[in-house]
């Protein structure tokens, strides 16, 4: 594999990386313990997911160097205030990249790149200060020719407290599709 198709990941705890598996709709991991039945405390914190696909009209390269950077970002999850905390490996954006989010009427809470693979994905998690749990943000980037590309969102995450989650996947799903919709209009990569 070259350096330049490697996927660069942080490493998780086995719990994590179950759970991320398990969510992807993976089967159950080998020495996984079998999965208790919900609770009604789960029922109502249960997990959220956003999924989102959308095709902009530049290459792939483009779209990814615009996603990949954390200030640009705030084009799709307006009105959060977004600064960079710390650069990644192996690439500025890559992973241990992180970034600050200042969203009115909540705290401040951190989000960390975990997996990075030139032009193709970007994986990241809320490292700090979040009312959510088991947050995993997943941005594939698929070329459909050589002008235009595939851009796959995925966000998955369970709230601390009752209730919170399914409002916060409604506000966010909302925020997140007004935004693409604006930087595939304004065509902002260059």
């Amino acid at each position: 594999m070259s350096s330049s198709s490697r996927v660069h990941r942080k490493r998780l705890s086995w719990r994590t990386a179950a759970s991320d598996h398990a969510r992807s709709g993976g089967l159950p991991l080998a020495g996984a313990p079998p999965a208790p039945p919900p609770s009604k405390r789960d029922l109502r914190m249960k997990q959220q997911r956003i999924e989102i696909a959308e095709e902009f009209d530049a290459p792939v390269h483009q779209v990814f160097r615009f996603f990949s950077e954390h200030e640009n970002l705030k084009s799709i999850f307006s009105p959060a205030k977004i600064r960079r905390i710390s650069d990644g490996e192996p690439a500025r954006n890559g992973v241990g990249s992180a970034r600050e989010m200042r969203v009115p009427g909540a705290p401040p809470f951190v989000e960390t790149v975990t997996a990075y693979q030139e032009n193709e994905l970007i994986e990241y998690r809320i490292t700090r200060g979040s009312p959510l749990r088991d947050h995993l943000g997943v941005m594939r980037f698929v070329p459909i020719d050589e002008h235009r590309t595939y851009f796959h969102y995925v966000i998955t995450f369970e709230g601390k407290v009752p209730f919170v989650a399914p409002v916060v996947r409604h506000v966010l799903e909302g925020s997140i599709r007004r935004g693409l919709g604006k930087v595939a209009t304004r065509r902002l990569w260059g």
